[in-house]
């Protein structure tokens, strides 16, 4: 099961169990903090909900087996690099 760390509502670094390839962000969210998911490399999928306003630079770098990205309408920002090198 993968741990969220999570302060006044950014989601600063998710860590994943081996293997583990989907996440679901917890409602209350509201942005994903740079470099959030970074090296996790087994991840395929990703579901982000309403609420979510903004996705951080590089926040899934090297994210390489990254297929789907579900993106609300709520997000208004994704930096630079957020998905840099995502196949």
């Amino acid at each position: 099961m993968h741990e969220f760390k999570i302060e006044n509502g950014v989601l600063k670094k998710c860590v994943l169990a081996r293997g583990e390839t989907e996440v679901i962000i917890p409602e209350g969210v509201t942005s994903i903090g740079d470099f959030a998911f970074e090296d996790c490399r087994s991840l395929t999928d990703v579901i982000i909900p309403e609420g979510v306003t903004s996705i951080g630079s590089e926040a899934f770098v090297r994210c390489e087996s990254l297929t789907e990205v579900t993106i609300p309408d709520s997000v208004t920002s994704i930096e630079c690099w957020a998905f840099e090198d995502c196949e």
